[in-house]
């Protein structure tokens, strides 16, 4: 084998390592990318659902103290927690007649 024969192929396998390690690169970014939206996305519905929560509650408790509830009060807070993790009406929990 000559000297240009050994270098053809030289080049030949660098390319390949390059080409193997930037398709690398390109997966794992996209595998933790993704990865890392769902994570950030399950955490803002659990935030949503804790929040509407104790929002019932609360007022669950004054109601059966028998206080008054302040709707305005309850329907800004409402409209907070559905701007951070709701989209639509069928995003809602089944939440056991609560």
């Amino acid at each position: 084998m000559n000297q240009r024969g050994i270098m053809d192929d030289w080049f030949d396998f660098m390319f390949t390592l390059l080409a193997a390690f930037l398709l690398f690169i390109l997966v794992h970014s996209m595998l933790i990318g993704s990865i890392e939206d769902q994570n950030q996305e399950t955490v803002q519905k659990t935030e949503w659902a804790a929040d509407a929560y104790n929002l019932i509650l609360e007022n669950k408790i004054r109601e059966e103290a028998g206080q008054q509830i302040d709707i305005p009060e309850l329907q800004q807070r409402l409209d907070t927690i559905q701007k951070v993790g709701i989209e639509s009406p069928a995003d809602f929990p089944d939440v056991g007649g609560y």
